[in-house]
This record gives C-alpha cells, sequence and structure tokens, in this order.
C-alpha cells in the first residue's frame, strides 16, 4: 500500500503471509502508522517462480484526526416575554465516534456555559441542524446564547448572539380607602407584577360612575414602590365615589 498508484512491492509498504501452497484467502492485515485524512492505494501480490503478479488496485482514505465538534449558533425566532426557539447547526461531529450532547447554553451574562442554563439534546451521530425551546425567561432581559456539542474529545461553543424578551403585561391591585373627611379620602394601589416594565407614572383615578379612567379626574402619586398612594382633597361631602388604581 502507498500513497502513490503504481503498486511496486520494491517501494511500497507492505505485509509477507509467506508460502502458499493452494489457492484461497489470505489472511486479513492491520495496517497501521497511517497518516489522517491521506488517500492510499492497496492491492494484493503474490510471487512464485515464473513471476510476480498483482490484483486491482483499491483505494481508501483515513479519517482525519479526532477532534472536538464544530458547531454553530443560528437564528433567534418566536420571542415572548418568556420564551424564544433557538436553532444550531453540527457543523462536524469531529470524526468521533459521535456527539454525546447538544443544545443551547444561555445566560444574563456574556459566554454562558454548560454550567448555565442549557438544553440538552442528547445524542447525535451526524452532523445537521437542530432548535431549543427556551423556556421560564424573565420579561425585557437581554440573554446571550451560544449552541454547544460535546463529544469524547471535548466541547465546543457556537459563536454569541443576544436577544432581549418582550416586556409582559403589568398587573396592579388598589388599596383600601383611608382617612375619609368631607373631601378628602387617601386611596392607593400596589403594583404586584411589573412584567419588566419601566414604571412610567402611577396613580389613582376616581368618578361617581363605575370604571373611572385617567380621562377623568386622577391624580398621579409622587411614590416610587410598588405600594403608592395620593391624598384627593377635591371630593364632595356626601358623594359615593368609585376609584381604581393605574400604571
Amino acid at each position: 500500500w502507498s500513497e502513490e498508484k503504481i503498486p511496486d512491492i520494491n517501494t511500497w509498504f507492505k505485509c509477507d503471509f509467506g508460502d502458499l501452497q493452494e489457492a484461497g484467502n489470505m489472511p486479513s492485515y492491520e495496517a497501521s502508522n497511517l497518516k489522517p485524512s491521506t488517500r492510499y492505494y492497496v492491492c494484493s501480490y503474490a510471487e512464485n517462480s515464473e513471476g510476480l503478479s498483482y490484483s486491482d488496485v483499491a483505494e481508501f482514505t483515513t479519517k482525519a484526526l479526532p477532534s472536538a465538534p464544530a458547531i454553530e449558533t443560528g437564528t433567534i425566532s418566536k420571542i415572548t416575554h418568556n420564551s424564544a426557539t433557538v436553532s444550531g447547526n453540527v457543523l462536524n461531529i469531529g470524526n468521533d465516534t459521535g456527539i454525546t450532547d447538544h443544545g443551547h447554553v444561555w445566560s444574563t451574562s456574556p459566554a454562558p456555559t454548560v454550567d448555565n442554563l442549557k438544553t440538552s439534546l442528547g445524542k447525535k451521530n451526524q452532523a445537521g441542524v437542530f432548535s431549543s425551546e427556551l423556556k421560564g425567561l424573565s420579561p425585557n432581559v437581554t440573554y446571550y446564547i451560544r449552541a454547544y456539542a460535546v463529544n469524547s474529545i471535548g466541547m465546543s461553543y457556537g459563536e454569541e448572539k443576544t436577544f432581549t424578551t418582550l416586556p409582559d403585561e403589568m398587573k396592579i391591585s388598589t388599596s383600601s380607602v383611608e382617612s375619609i373627611t368631607h373631601n378628602c379620602a387617601t386611596l392607593g394601589g400596589q403594583i404586584t407584577y411589573d412584567g419588566g416594565n419601566v414604571v412610567a407614572e402611577r396613580g389613582v383615578c376616581w368618578s361617581e360612575s363605575k370604571n373611572p379612567t385617567v380621562d377623568g379626574s386622577h391624580q398621579m402619586s409622587l411614590d416610587q414602590g410598588e405600594k403608592f398612594s395620593v391624598r384627593v382633597e377635591t371630593l364632595e361631602p356626601l358623594t359615593s365615589y368609585y376609584y381604581r388604581a393605574y400604571v
């Protein structure tokens, strides 16, 4: 066998099985010390007193050196306030027995690893695309994400990408009225879930009709926390009011 196409037992690598007294199959032989990623040409030979004969030449290419997988991070889609879909692509399993695990890793800090949050999509024996469903994300938060794949040689990560989840709808409750006089009352509320939003204004609206809105009487609170209140001093005596908090 050799990297050259024309066989010659004087210049090629060879094995010698010795004398053979009758026709039949020759033993197999394990050639060693071959170069990786190299095409070799091989043939059988036999020699007797009349001369030397060669079989037809066959060829084979050795595999590349085992390596960690090659992988890239794909596109990010279907982003909501708490979920997203991310694709990936295994370019090469690494000339190994196969990928033992693959998926995506993500974090709120750069360069996430498998020690952070991750999907685990399991074994993969050939190159190709895949996708991960990310769930349980926080609203209006920027995440860093990378694809990953691991085989017996090592771990590989794809390029880092970022995305930001959408804000969610805020939730708010109205507090009980306090300190009622003939023309004043303390009204308030509490933000129970901000949904990742930045609160621009909070306060209370009121009316003599049900379901008051900020299009009618309302007052902004100067409080900055989750709980807030206002002191309304423009009410009429002996009058029933409806009120509710707003953000």
